[in-house]
């Protein structure tokens, strides 16, 4: 899919790009181009430049095909599953738990959104007592608890409120006496004689439930009800006198008004189609901010090896050395660190660009200020001329100059370290007032609800 997509890129690289097309400052950007000199000094050039800029678009046309592929299942799925069929909603099966369904009632006048709460589906009287006998080898057993058997009781009942696996409710009717409480704990700890408790189980489920039924006086409505609440009456009506069939048959016609019910249309496939382009956008910008930011962490470290940078020239100079010798001698040092650790700093590949220069035969001045323009700080344009002016003149308090510049790069360096831990505190600010919050929620709404 990746060879797709370049190719695709690439073809709107050439269109975006042609000579006269007004989008070409956008995919040509001076600052991107910039940037990746920084980054890279022998290697950015044009052709870097158009590679970096298909690999985005590249990444974009991957991004945009996988959205619109997504918002077309997602359209496909919800326009399939919004019509009901047959007028069936399919109910859970017993120990599912209830399904709240979200409907819409299309009748000729008017569209109704309601929501049914779907119980599950209730066992019937014969499926129930077959499976009675089994039941009760089961909560015998259960009830027993560490107990042997009925003979012989010295542990604790497990009343339970049901076993696993069935689907009858127990309550527990037992009168308290002083060998045991109406939970099945045993008071005594010694008895004279064995004692007989009569303990009955109240098993019920479906029909086998208890029903109380209150005396109410109902009147006439002052308000004439709506067909939302004559359709929700109905389903809930249908739905109890349904719970033993698999699904709810929903009504097809109420009050000789036909009614067409089908499922609410989802959003996902609209919010994929209007993400996706976003996303794009975001991220074709992004890889311009990254690279940004990868030029403001170069110019950082710049100025952190500044001082090391410094000190290490004017000790080699201050040991005799000549400061081709010594630019030399420090270059050295990195290279054969770098092949150990593998890391890369920036200051001291611009002092191994500066010696390929001087090895190619441009002059010492040139060179030196060569160094100074790529590195852009204040700092090193402030070295490069005074090495340079060292070479042009040759001052004899070189040494001087550069320790006293090593002494001052350390003290900025502590500014500048003082500087980021002011700036990590400032980001912890917000976690700690978030965690202040919670503390106060912590202490103030147990106190609050014992007030109440």
């Amino acid at each position: 899919m990746k060879k797709f997509c370049r190719r695709i890129a690439e073809t709107v690289y050439a269109k975006l790009s042609g000579s006269g097309s007004r989008y070409y400052q956008f995919l040509h950007n001076a600052q991107v181009y910039q940037d990746m000199k920084l980054l890279e000094p022998t290697g950015a050039n044009a052709a870097k430049h158009k590679e970096y800029v298909i690999e985005k678009l590249t990444l974009c046309v991957m991004i945009l095909l996988t959205g619109m592929v997504l918002a077309l299942l997602f359209f496909v799925q919800e326009t399939g599953e919004k019509q009901v069929e047959d007028n069936a909603l399919y109910r859970n099966q017993y120990g599912a738990g209830v399904k709240n369904v979200t409907l819409i009632a299309n009748t000729e006048e008017e569209e109704i959104r309601l929501t049914v709460e779907l119980g599950e589906r209730e066992y019937t009287l014969e499926e129930l007592i077959e499976m009675e006998e089994d039941f009760y080898a089961a909560l015998t057993k259960s009830f027993l608890g560490e107990n042997s058997s009925q003979d012989a009781v010295s542990y604790d009942l497990n009343l339970v409120a049901a076993v696993e696996g069935y689907p009858f409710q127990i309550g527990w009717l037992l009168e308290e006496s002083e060998y045991m409480d109406n939970t099945g704990h045993l008071l005594k700890d010694t008895l004279e004689e064995p004692v007989i408790q009569e303990i009955v189980a109240d098993v019920g489920c479906g029909e086998y439930q208890r029903y109380y039924s209150f005396a109410v006086c109902v009147h006439s409505r002052s308000v004439p009800i709506s067909m939302e609440e004559k359709l929700k009456k109905e389903l809930l009506r249908t739905e109890a006198v349904s719970r033993k069939e698999d699904f709810l048959l929903l009504p097809s016609e109420y009050q000789q008004e036909a009614i067409i019910w089908e499922y609410p249309g989802g959003h996902t496939g609209l919010l994929f189609l209007i993400l996706t382009p976003l996303t794009v956008i975001l991220i074709y910008l992004g890889k311009d901010k990254d690279l940004h930011q990868k030029v403001e962490k170069r110019e950082e470290q710049l100025r952190i090896d500044y001082p090391e940078l410094v000190s290490k020239l004017a000790l080699l100079m201050g040991a005799g050395m000549t400061i081709a010798n010594a630019w030399n001698r420090v270059v050295e040092d990195y290279c054969k660190k770098k092949e150990k650790t593998g890391q890369k700093r920036f200051a001291y590949e611009e002092m191994l660009i500066t010696l390929h220069e001087l090895e190619s035969g441009i002059s010492q001045r040139d060179a030196l200020e060569h160094f100074g323009k790529r590195c852009r700080a204040p700092c090193y344009i402030k070295l490069a001329t005074v090495l340079s002016q060292n070479m042009r003149k040759g001052s004899t308090n070189v040494f001087d100059l550069l320790r006293e510049e090593a002494a001052l790069a350390f003290e900025d360096r502590k500014k500048l370290a003082k500087k980021k831990g002011e700036q990590a505190g400032t980001k912890l600010l917000f976690p700690m007032m978030i965690l202040l919050a919670m503390v106060m929620i912590l202490l103030i709404v147990p106190a609050f609800t014992d007030f109440i």
